[in-house]
């Protein structure tokens, strides 16, 4: 308890300019806007969905297949999907591939060669491209990609979590701006949840790739960060988890990039700040190659 105080202390100072990013704007109320389609709304919220989506053979991967496909069994079916991935930036809010959708294929040959009979080809999604524009036309310009299909760390994941796949799919791409804007990006979705809208977060909860090793135990370090995040979602820290590269162990380590494999969690705790959280659930979890997390986290 004393360490959780202190470190609360601390963000109250050192992180001062962040708290104030994040509580700046009036909270974001869950209006059920209907789709053009005409389609029911359902009463309940959709969930939030953060993936640790792994290498790019999870197509074609019979234990992660498994695991995802069991956890979507438990996932009613949504009236849409918006995803981000940081595997597709932008500066600024882009909107990517709209209209009939698909998979892309952008990975090393080898990959590509063990999911070449693997598409997933997804309803046209320009109604549900409309009603994200409109939510997210109050941040600033909203640019339309020339991208035409989906990324594969979309994709793969929503291929096992539902894989008749009969609902729309919109990618967003995950802006570079700092860690609280990311959170207020979840923020301007979150009204999407009282529309049917699963918001889809796919990135990897631990992800240094020069660390990886052989299957075994996990890395302390990448053990450490795995449970930090944990412990501090169950306490609903949505501060500290923002300011996580003060706040977490051995955050540089865990994240030695720009760390945008994490900040699409930050997507996901800032559309469920915003609605509400009831319910958080970990799916899939344990580690794969010793160093990569595998955690993914339901949220209701």
């Amino acid at each position: 308890m004393s360490r959780t105080l202190d470190r609360r202390r601390f963000l109250l100072g050192a992180g001062a300019a962040v708290a104030g990013s994040l509580v700046a704007g009036p909270r974001a109320k869950a209006l059920r806007v209907p789709f053009p389609d005409g389609d029911e709304i359902p009463e309940a919220l959709a969930p939030v969905l953060y993936i640790s989506h792994g290498g790019p053979n999870l197509a074609v991967s019979g234990t992660r297949g498994a695991e995802l496909r069991a956890w979507g069994d438990n996932i009613t079916k949504p009236r849409g999907i918006v995803s981000i991935t940081p595997h597709y930036r932008s500066r600024g809010i882009e909107l990517g591939a709209v209209g009939p959708g698909r998979g892309a294929r952008s990975f090393p040959a080898r990959f590509a060669r063990a999911t070449r009979n693997i598409d997933y080809q997804t309803p046209d999604n320009t109604a549900l491209a409309g009603r994200v524009r409109e939510l997210l036309a109050t941040r600033g310009e909203v640019r339309q990609s020339a991208r035409t299909a989906n990324d594969h760390t979309t994709w793969m994941p929503l291929l096992h979590l539902f894989p008749d796949a009969d609902v729309p799919v919109l990618e967003v791409a995950l802006p570079f701006t700092p860690d609280p804007k990311v959170f207020a990006l979840g923020q301007a979705l979150s009204p999407l949840r009282a529309e049917g809208i699963v918001i889809h977060c796919s990135g990897q909860l631990t992800h240094n790739l020069a660390m990886v090793g052989r299957p075994g135990p996990p890395v302390p370090w990448a053990r450490a960060f795995d449970e930090w995040v944990t412990e501090q979602i169950e306490e609903r820290d949505y501060q500290a988890l923002v300011d996580w590269r003060r706040a977490a162990p051995d955050a540089y380590l865990v994240h030695p990039d720009d760390g945008g494999h994490y900040d699409v969690l930050l997507v996901a705790l800032g559309a469920v700040e915003a609605t509400g959280l009831s319910e958080v659930t970990y799916p899939v979890d344990g580690f794969e190659l010793s160093a990569l997390s595998k955690r993914c986290i339901d949220f209701r």
